[in-house]
């Protein structure tokens, strides 16, 4: 997988969470469901310093604010997917 491809998958997180908490244009519940989706993918692919971050917003939901999404998204982006 290219690392664009990992890169669009982890900005779109951002997006999710801009969408279901700051504009409410979308259900949280679909915020929650592709972090679980992504968390499965790599878990699978035994990528544990990404699917730790991932649980982590998924565990904290929304009371992850922007600022933490945001620098965990980009921190995921720096890495790659590593």
């Amino acid at each position: 997988m290219s690392q664009n491809r990992h890169a669009d998958e982890f900005y779109k997180i951002l997006g999710l969470w801009e969408d279901a908490f700051q504009k409410q244009s979308i259900e949280k519940d679909s915020y929650l469901k592709y972090l679980n989706r992504l968390f499965v993918k790599y878990y699978g692919l035994e990528k544990p310093e990404v699917y730790s971050l991932l649980k982590g917003l998924y565990e904290l939901k929304e009371s992850a604010g922007h600022e933490t999404v945001k620098s965990v998204v980009f921190h995921l982006i720096e890495q790659g997917g590593e």
